[in-house]
């Protein structure tokens, strides 16, 4: 997992390939990550294959980045505590 703090726009274009490429299941990332990449890919008009789900972990999930992030990979996004939000 990468933190926010060494995310940029270019190594969110990278995963979005990576994305498309292997098209996984299951998406794992730090909250902050997740909210970070679903508005860059927004943004950007980047499109990815819809995972089945999304993983948020170690950080807190707030409503206004679940609906962000839910909205972007249209799925249901999981936390550590729940199954799905």
């Amino acid at each position: 997992m990468v933190e926010h703090i060494h995310l940029t726009a270019e190594r969110i274009a990278k995963y979005a390939a990576v994305i498309r490429k292997h098209k996984p299941r299951i998406v794992v990332c730090y909250a902050s990550c997740l909210y970070l990449s679903a508005e860059f890919l927004r943004t950007e008009s980047i499109e990815i294959p819809c995972p089945q789900g999304v993983q948020s972990s170690a950080e807190m999930l707030h409503d206004w980045q679940l609906s962000a992030i839910s909205a972007q990979f249209e799925c249901p996004v999981m936390t550590g505590t729940d199954v799905e939000r």
